[in-house]
């Protein structure tokens, strides 16, 4: 889920709009400069980069902003590095998240930023819950896309399959996804991992993974 969401929200387009790119994670940039020359703003007003959400990644943004950079697009990894990595739920995620916060890495770049007149946004690609696991599905390279909480298919008979070895898993086909893709989704509170293993993921059909945070920070 994690490809198809960023290049979204950094292209504003929906899923259906990237087929040729969907699973691709080196395309944030792409879509971010194509959708501010669409916009009428010069090449050279336009900067993107992507980093771990250190301290030293601080000098790194600064870098690249000039005189006449009028948007800049950011993605930090480090949230997300820390649920794929977490071993301790939904309460050691907070815990870490806490403890980055307080190194004001987060702060010190929206303090920069505003100090030289951006107007900030924040948001996420995505949000994650804990689930339990029901099964790993044994498809080999069968699925276009295997993850925890959804799998993609480019042939129905495929998800079909999928579907009968787990039938409380949910079909879903949207308007906004490429034609020739459907989806199969873990039941809310389940993901596709070894029957009874906990774990933290992202990509289901719950409030807490598909709506986020979006602020902009004026002051």
């Amino acid at each position: 889920i994690t490809p198809i969401s960023r290049q979204s929200a950094y292209s504003g387009k929906v899923p259906r709009y990237l087929a040729n790119t969907l699973h691709r994670t080196d395309q944030d940039e792409a879509g971010w400069r194509q959708f501010w020359a669409d916009h009428e703003f010069a090449q050279k007003e336009v900067a993107f980069i992507d980093v771990h959400g250190d301290a030293s990644d601080l000098p790194k943004i600064d870098d690249i902003i000039t005189p006449q950079t009028r948007a800049l697009g950011v993605t930090l990894f480090k949230v997300d590095k820390i649920m794929h990595g977490m071993q301790l739920g939904a309460v050691g995620m907070a815990n870490q998240i806490q403890t980055w916060a307080a190194e004001e890495i987060l702060f010190q770049l929206i303090f920069a930023l505003r100090s030289k007149g951006f107007d900030v946004f924040m948001s996420s690609d995505h949000g994650n819950t804990e689930a339990v696991g029901i099964g790993l599905p044994k498809e080999g390279v069968l699925s276009d896309k295997g993850g925890e909480r959804c799998r993609i298919y480019s042939d129905p008979l495929l998800m079909n399959t999928c579907l009968t070895a787990f039938p409380e898993a949910l079909s879903w086909k949207n308007s906004s996804l490429p034609d020739n893709l459907v989806v199969l989704l873990a039941p809310y509170g389940k993901s596709f991992t070894t029957k009874g293993k906990k774990s933290l993921s992202h990509g289901g059909p719950s409030i807490e993974e598909v709506c986020v945070p979006f602020l902009r920070i004026r002051a």
